[in-house]
C-alpha cells in the first residue's frame, strides 16, 4: 500500500458486495460492523488462504432504498482477506489506467472518464501512489463474495473475532441485546451460545464500538447504558460428528451500569 502521497492521488474505492449462500440472488447490502482480524489454521487449510488477516464485516438487508438494515432479513457475515483486497485495488487502478472505468464524481468535477496512461498502468503494483490525471479513483467491479454465516432471525450490530485453538470463533452483538458466539467453519453453523446482556434494558442493541483488553481475553460490551465485561475461559467443543458441531463455553461475566 501507497505510504507516501501527500496529495491523495492513489485514492481508490471499491465497493464490497455479500450475497447470502446457496445459490439465491440474496444480497445484503447495509454493512452493520466491521473487524480486522486474524484467521484461523483451521480455515486457512479449509479454504486454502494464505493470508494471515481477513476484514470480516456483518451486513443487515435493507428494503428498497432505505438506508437502514430491516432487522426481518436478519444479517450475514462475509471475509475479505487482505490479499484480496489489495488485488482489488491494484486491479482498479489498472483499469483506470487502461481508461476501462471512471473517477469518483464526489471528488473530481470535470472528466469522469479516466486518463489513458498505458505505460504507468504497466508499472502499477501494491505500492503505486498514484498521478494528479487520475486522482480518486472508482472500482469498476465489486469486491464479491457470499456469506459465511447467516443468521434468519438475529440483527446484527457489532461484530469481533476471535482465534481459539486453531479455530476462528465469531461473537456477534445483535439488535435484541444478545450475543452469539458462532464458529466460522463454512457450514453455517448456528451458534453454540447466545447470551442476553441487555436483560431489563429499554435500549437493548449493542453498540458497534467493542473493544478487548490488553489480554485479548477479556471483551468490553455496550447495551443502553451498561457496558458488560466477559471472560472467556474455555470454548469446549464437541465433535462434529455430534449434536452438529453445537459447543458449550464457560465464562464470568460482570456487568457496570452508568445510570445519565
Amino acid at each position: 500500500v501507497c505510504q507516501n502521497d501527500p496529495g491523495f492521488y492513489s485514492y481508490t474505492e471499491v465497493r464490497i458486495t455479500c450475497r447470502k449462500r446457496n445459490g439465491v440472488t440474496t444480497f445484503y447490502n447495509i454493512a452493520q460492523a466491521g473487524f480486522l482480524g486474524s484467521i484461523g489454521d483451521e480455515m486457512k487449510q479449509k479454504f486454502e488462504i494464505e493470508d494471515e488477516t481477513a476484514l470480516y464485516v456483518v451486513f443487515g438487508k435493507s428494503d428498497h432504498s432505505s438506508p437502514e438494515s430491516n432487522p426481518a432479513y436478519g444479517s450475514g457475515l462475509c471475509i475479505y482477506t487482505l490479499g484480496n483486497i489489495r488485488r482489488a485495488f491494484t486491479g482498479a487502478q489498472q483499469e483506470c489506467y487502461l481508461k476501462r472505468s471512471y473517477l469518483l464524481p464526489w471528488i473530481v468535477h470535470t472528466e469522469p472518464r479516466c486518463t489513458e496512461d498505458r505505460e504507468t498502468a504497466a508499472k502499477i503494483d501494491d505500492n503505486f501512489c498514484g498521478k494528479p490525471t487520475n486522482a480518486g479513483i472508482g472500482a469498476r467491479y465489486p469486491l464479491q463474495t457470499e456469506t459465511n454465516v447467516t443468521s434468519e432471525h438475529h440483527l446484527a450490530t457489532s461484530l469481533a473475532i476471535v482465534i481459539y485453538q486453531s479455530k476462528t470463533v465469531a461473537i456477534m452483538g445483535t439488535r435484541e441485546g444478545m450475543v452469539l458466539k458462532v464458529l466460522i467453519d463454512g457450514t453455517n453453523a448456528p451458534p453454540f451460545a447466545e447470551i442476553n446482556i441487555a436483560e431489563g434494558l429499554q435500549r437493548k442493541s449493542v453498540a458497534r464500538d467493542v473493544e478487548f483488553d490488553a489480554s485479548g481475553e477479556h471483551l468490553y460490551m455496550l447495551t443502553g447504558n451498561r457496558v458488560s465485561l466477559y471472560v472467556f475461559v474455555h470454548l469446549i467443543y464437541t465433535s462434529r460428528r455430534e449434536s452438529h458441531s453445537r459447543a458449550h463455553v464457560i465464562y464470568t461475566s460482570r456487568n457496570a451500569e452508568r445510570h445519565t
